[in-house]
């Protein structure tokens, strides 16, 4: 259900993701192609793969990645959503007794980790995009584009997930049920 909501978001807002940071992420896709292959009986096959050869097929990838990500932090800042003690006690609570470390130490730790803030809040926009289609019981066809949809010339400084927190609520709850798939 996750990759229909990102796909049908990414298909109802249409605009040019940045070519810089397409491009960026293309490379990105490719490296990591190639290291999936070290060690392998294909790594010879994967050490003659060419950036240029591959690109075409990895960039629509990269295309739909980037304007994910850009709606995506739309939604964070638009909805003012922040990790909340109560998204990572488990993760803290189990890496603070594996590692022997305390609670704040461990939690300031993963705070400090990007894809671990990203994993998180990506989370939590798709638990808040999940319920507002269940509790509003719409089709996706019928989601609002109510969103901007500005060029970003420079999507890193737009992207930037590290923001503010405080302590206060922002109408966003915490439930203790799983989402059907």
């Amino acid at each position: 259900m996750e990759n229909q909501i990102v796909d049908k978001l990414v298909e109802l807002h249409e605009f040019d993701a940045p070519e810089s940071i397409v491009k960026k992420v293309t490379l990105t896709m490719f490296d990591d192609i190639k290291k999936r292959y070290k060690g392998t009986p294909q790594e010879a096959e994967a050490d003659r793969m060419k950036f240029e050869d591959m690109a075409p097929g990895l960039k629509p990838i990269a295309e739909k990645t980037v304007r994910w990500e850009i709606i995506k932090s739309r939604i964070i800042n638009e909805e003012k959503i922040e990790i909340e003690d109560y998204d990572i006690a488990a993760t803290v609570e189990s890496q603070a007794a594996a590692t022997k470390q305390s609670a704040d130490v461990v939690k300031s730790h993963l705070l400090k980790n990007d894809a671990f803030v990203n994993h998180i809040l990506s989370n939590k926009v798709i638990s808040l995009l999940i319920d507002f289609a269940s509790t509003n019981e719409i089709s996706f066809d019928d989601i609002p584009q109510n969103f901007d949809h500005e060029h970003y010339d420079d999507y890193e400084d737009e992207h930037d997930l590290d923001h503010d927190h405080h302590d206060h609520e922002h109408g966003h709850h915490h439930h203790d049920h799983d989402h059907k798939h």
